[in-house]
């Protein structure tokens, strides 16, 4: 299975943005993070592949210009603040020791306008799936919109994963010298059947 084949397109309109390695990880090898050119537009996908392959068809995020990681997390883990504007290809291998249940969070970015960034949660283990894909930020052509500053991983009593918890500030229109930033929107996520859900 290759991921060109996978994705419907030609192997020259496909590129490999970043190919994060792992270290202790008994089922997953590396992830390729793939920008390709479908149709005239430029989109992302996220390939994971243990030692002998591929072990699912890649995920298909979206319109992306550049896609990057933010972690490495672990889902039964520990609480955590991370800051996503720091999201980066790591030159080297990232060490999931001492993870119970790996997972990578992704950020895919798009810069034609109306703009639009985007979470993505992948499983590391033998049978990867696609966790969560959320709006991380969206930018209208006049400038307004919203953008995600934090995301906070949230270990809860009731529940054996950790909740993900975001943290947003809405954005001025441009030209506009009077904005005031009121406070921060947080929206919550818990792990339900196998894909994270906003909790209302």
């Amino acid at each position: 299975m290759k991921v060109f084949e996978v994705l419907k397109v030609s192997e020259v309109d496909l590129r490999v943005a970043c190919a994060v390695r792992f270290t202790d990880s008994p089922a997953v090898d590396r992830v390729e993070l793939i920008l390709y050119s479908k149709s005239g537009a430029s989109r992302a996908a996220i390939a994971v592949y243990g030692v002998g392959g591929l072990l699912a068809p890649p995920f298909e995020i979206g319109a992306a210009d550049s896609i990057d990681v933010i972690a490495e997390i672990d889902l039964g883990g520990a609480g955590r603040d991370i800051d996503p504007r720091k999201a980066s290809c790591p030159k080297a291998p990232l060490s999931l020791s001492g993870f119970g249940r790996p997972a990578l969070l992704v950020l895919v970015r798009d810069s034609i306008a109306p703009a639009q960034d985007i979470f993505a949660l992948i499983s590391l283990d033998a049978h990867p799936v696609l966790l969560w894909r959320e709006v991380a930020r969206k930018r209208q052509m006049n400038g307004s919109g919203y953008d995600t500053f934090e995301v906070t991983l949230d270990k809860v009593a009731d529940s054996p994963s950790v909740d993900i918890v975001l943290f947003q500030h809405a954005l001025p229109t441009e030209g506009d010298r009077d904005y005031r930033p009121g406070p921060p929107l947080s929206l919550r996520f818990r792990e339900q059947d196998g894909s994270y859900r906003a909790k209302r």
